[in-house]
């Protein structure tokens, strides 16, 4: 037995663990599944992917219907479904690790770091973003993943110098860094809230970044 035939296993055991601890140890009340169910649902998907497309979905089944149970049964006690959904995200996460592992692992750190600020994001959503900034949120998405996509990606005018995909992109650019850093500075305050802002938007791009906050 080789190391690359197990891997993908330890991987989906590993993943199962990290979600399921992070669960039992924010909650103090009954769970509709715990850390040895969110390691062996993980696994399962791993064994089920490692019989085919096929057997993914037809557990897929199984694992929806034992969730939802076990939901129902502690519903009273617990009624939110982040537990259950989080259940279903360690089968696919598990699934995803016969053929990725590397990419599954970095998707349950995302799942993991999510559920664990459950505190900060509430607190986001209520007392820090505003209904005029949320507008504001739904209007960059839009220019960015509707109207972008849509633009021609060729030279246009005399010679061909405006190319509007490229323009429009320094304009996604600038309102996305310049929107990031005012969210930052309400977050973190006017210091930390700016750095990390020059921080990441310098990742994206150094002048955008400097004509945003500039």
């Amino acid at each position: 037995m080789t190391w690359q035939l197990i891997e993908p296993f330890l991987v989906a055991l590993a993943i199962g663990l990290l979600l399921g601890l992070e669960r039992e140890r924010s909650h103090t009340r009954k769970l509709p599944a715990g850390s040895r169910s969110f390691a062996l649902l993980s696994l399962a998907g791993a064994v089920a992917a490692s019989f085919g497309p096929w057997a993914i979905a037809v557990v897929s089944l199984g694992v929806g219907a034992l969730v939802a149970l076990a939901y129902f049964r502690t519903s009273k006690e617990d009624p939110g479904t982040t537990t259950a959904t989080a259940a279903l995200v360690a089968y696919l996460l598990g699934a995803l690790a016969y053929s990725r592992p590397a990419l599954a692992v970095a998707l349950a750190v995302v799942v993991a770091s999510l559920l664990v600020s459950k505190a900060r994001i509430h607190r986001f959503a209520r007392d820090i973003i505003t209904e005029v900034e949320l507008e504001d949120a739904i209007k960059f998405l839009v220019i960015a993943f509707v109207i972008l996509p849509l633009l021609p990606d060729r030279g246009l005018g005399p010679y061909g110098v405006l190319n509007p995909e490229k323009v429009w992109l320094l304009v996604v650019l600038l309102t996305g860094i310049g929107w990031v850093g005012y969210i930052g500075v309400r977050a973190l305050g006017p210091e930390r809230g700016l750095l990390i802002t020059g921080v990441a938007g310098g990742f994206v791009s150094a002048s955008a970044t400097t004509a945003s906050m500039g």
